[in-house]
């Protein structure tokens, strides 16, 4: 009677919602906010509940078995995974080019390191140079 997605919807609303069998079986006139779950329990049991002297006023389902709901979770869960997966695979992507960058930068700043050093040392070797050629002056002038 029921669609595998009406019985898994909260509510399923409209005018294809109510079924004209359950009109008048307790008293109570279905309305649009019934669902049509409540509506065909109500209708197959509301007679013998009568019968008792119960009225039915509310259900409450525990649990629905169905083959259809376990693959979807099961389709849910593997979806999850996958999701979870790629989301941990491009956290590590991203950690893996922050650390090459941050391993470029070290990089870059010891070659500017290492130039200032030979560019240090020719000024040092040119100013001992220097300081040789002004001595040797110095010493043929005296």
């Amino acid at each position: 009677m029921l669609h595998h997605d009406e019985l898994f919807n909260t509510k399923v609303r409209g005018t294809a919602a109510i079924v004209p069998a359950a009109q008048g079986i307790d008293g109570a006139e279905p309305t649009e906010d019934d669902d049509r779950l409540a509506i065909i329990i109500k209708s197959a049991c509301s007679r013998e509940l009568q019968d008792l002297g119960l009225v039915f006023n509310s259900l409450n389902i525990k649990e629905v078995q169905s083959e259809v709901a376990e693959a979807r979770r099961r389709q849910s869960a593997v979806e999850a995974k996958a999701n979870a997966d790629i989301v941990q695979a491009d956290q590590e992507r991203r950690a893996r080019e922050a650390q090459l960058y941050a391993e470029q930068q070290v990089n870059d700043k010891q070659r500017d390191l290492d130039r200032r050093k030979a560019e240090n040392a020719a000024q040092i070797a040119i100013a001992e140079k220097d300081k040789q050629l002004a001595l040797a002056t110095f010493e043929r002038r005296s």
